[in-house]
Formats: C-alpha cells, sequence, structure tokens
C-alpha cells in the first residue's frame, strides 16, 4: 500500500491527464493529496471537483501570491507539507502504508507504474528509492542513472531514517544521496515508465531552467571541473546554448559567493564524486552529435546515396 503526494502550480492544462492517468492505475493510491501551491488559473477549481468525485483524492491550497514563490525550495516545502498532512490527516493511511510517492502534475504514467515500483521495491534488500523510465516527447529514457525524483516511490523507512524529507534546493538529490549514505539502494527499472510532458526546465524557460540547474549544482558543493564536464555534455545536445546557461548559472553563484549545502554527507558525495560517469555520457553524445552532423551534411551536399569513407 502507499500514499502518493503531487505539487501542483497553476497546473490546469495537465491536470486532468494526471488525474486520469492515476485513476486508471492497477493499484491505486490509499490516499492521494495534490497540494495546490498557491495557482492563480483554474486548478483550485478542478481539485474541488476531483476531491468531490473521488474519496481517496484530497487536496490542500498553501495561499501565497507569486511573491512568495521561492522556485529553488518551493517544490521540496510543499512535498515536505503535503507528508505532514497525510500523516495528521490520514491517519489510518499513513499508519497502513508501506511506500510513499511523489508524482510531479506534467507526468503520466502507464497503468502498472505504481504496482511494479512496489515489486521492485519488494525485490531486493534495503532497496529504497525507485522509479520508472520517463522519457519526453522528443527524448527517449533509458534505465541509466538515478531515479527521477518526479516520479518516485519510496520506502517510508527512508522518511524516518533521514529525519524527513529534505527542504532544500534539489530535493530529490539530496533526498537521494541521504537515503544511500545510510545503506539504501536507489534503481530506475526499465520495466515500466512515464512521459513528461514538457522539459523540466520548460516551465521557466530553457535558459532560466538550466542556468537554475547550474545554482542548485553550485548550492551542493558540486565540484567545479564536474560543473565543467556537465556544461560540456548539455551543450551537445540541441539547443545548444543550455550549456552556456548551465555554466553561468554556476559561475555567477561562485562568484557572487552564494549559499552552499552546510550537510556534510551531501558535501562530501558532491565534492568527491567521480568523473568517469560524465567523461563517459560525453563521450556518447558527442558520438551522437556527430553523427547528425555528418548526415545533415551529407544531405545537403547529395551525397546520401553515396558509401562514407
Amino acid at each position: 500500500m502507499y500514499v502518493l503526494v503531487t505539487p501542483a502550480r497553476n497546473e490546469a492544462d495537465n491536470l486532468p491527464a494526471v488525474v486520469e492517468r492515476v485513476r486508471a492505475q492497477e493499484q491505486r493510491p490509499a490516499c492521494w493529496l495534490i497540494v495546490d501551491d498557491g495557482s492563480t488559473d483554474r486548478t483550485p477549481e478542478l481539485l474541488e471537483t476531483y476531491t468531490e468525485e473521488v474519496p481517496w483524492i484530497s487536496a490542500v491550497r498553501l495561499d501565497r501570491d507569486a511573491s512568495e514563490y521561492d522556485s529553488h525550495y518551493g517544490p521540496a516545502k510543499v512535498i515536505s507539507t503535503g507528508l505532514e498532512i497525510i500523516a495528521r490527516d490520514h491517519e489510518a493511511e499513513w499508519a497502513q502504508c508501506d511506500y510513499v510517492g511523489v508524482l510531479d502534475c506534467d507526468i503520466l504514467v502507464r497503468d502498472d507504474y505504481f504496482s511494479s515500483l512496489q515489486t521492485e521495491l519488494r525485490s531486493a534488500e534495503r532497496r529504497g528509492i525507485v522509479s520508472g523510465l520517463l522519457h519526453e516527447r522528443d527524448r527517449r529514457d533509458d534505465a541509466e542513472g538515478n531515479p527521477w525524483g518526479g516520479a518516485m516511490l519510496f520506502d517510508r523507512q527512508c522518511l524516518a531514517d533521514i529525519g524527513g524529507y529534505p527542504v532544500v534546493p534539489s530535493h530529490d538529490a539530496v533526498f537521494r544521496v541521504k537515503v544511500e549514505k545510510r545503506g539504501w539502494k536507489t534503481y530506475k527499472t526499465p520495466e515500466t515508465c512515464g512521459l513528461q510532458l514538457r522539459s523540466p526546465h520548460s516551465a521557466r524557460g530553457l535558459w532560466n531552467g538550466y542556468k537554475r540547474e547550474g545554482e542548485s549544482l553550485y548550492f551542493l558543493n558540486y565540484h567545479p571541473i564536474n560543473a565543467l564536464l556537465a556544461g560540456v555534455y548539455h551543450a551537445l545536445r540541441s539547443p545548444y546554448y543550455q550549456g552556456v546557461a548551465y555554466l553561468y548559472g554556476y559561475t555567477s553563484s561562485y562568484a557572487r559567493g552564494r549559499e552552499q549545502i552546510s550537510d556534510p554527507e551531501v558535501e562530501e558525495h558532491y565534492r568527491e564524486e567521480r568523473f568517469d560517469d560524465l567523461k563517459r555520457r560525453i563521450a556518447t553524445r558527442g558520438r551522437t552529435a556527430t553523427r547528425a552532423v555528418t548526415t545533415r551534411v551529407r544531405h545537403l551536399l547529395g551525397l546520401n546515396g553515396v558509401p562514407s569513407q
């Protein structure tokens, strides 16, 4: 059994499809709390309708205007607040659940998504966090890398072990690191998947989105060489300026001496993170970009039928 938390801010366009996919789950949540983080569109009206129609859907509104919204800390505060509300107002469901899910309001998941994630959590000892693959309309995901924080399921004991959900920028990354430091394993399974309706950065615009990612990794004490490699990695995918935006966010935070995380576990992880994975990903993306450019040039020159040397 699991409970589910979804942060929502101005998601009237996506909310109906997301609700439809959760209602179609093979195993539905015992309680699904949607936290409206000060929406100014039709999100509140839609939530009122869904909570009247479906007994296991609840909603709560955090009243704050746009000037009070903090995109660094806001999502983590919403998730943390949602978990506190479920534990307080839905005691029976909270007491019976083994797992907790987080689902962003721009992700559509397959019918077997959460039942598959529960199977994965049970299949290995000390497996703490899992997600499925998360595709975008123009990008296919693979099983490499860390589980996605926007569509994850985790063992409830993880929360107890780290003292609650971390309210920090890059909260899903901090959550994963702290859980792993306590001996839990994390996993991204290829057995099920979801579709992200927009790029993780598109809500703020690509430039601002990648700039914010650079700022977040500076906050996490990401090593400067790792940051440089990550900028190169992002620059190898169109639109190529996203790598520049990422590096600008990191270096401008460095130049201004902005706040960095004061958690020794997380500091150590990101300060000592090895370069191997980034170098491998850069090499793979570089080969892909080279093939794409070569194909385009051959097409323009009318050489598609001529064997390449």
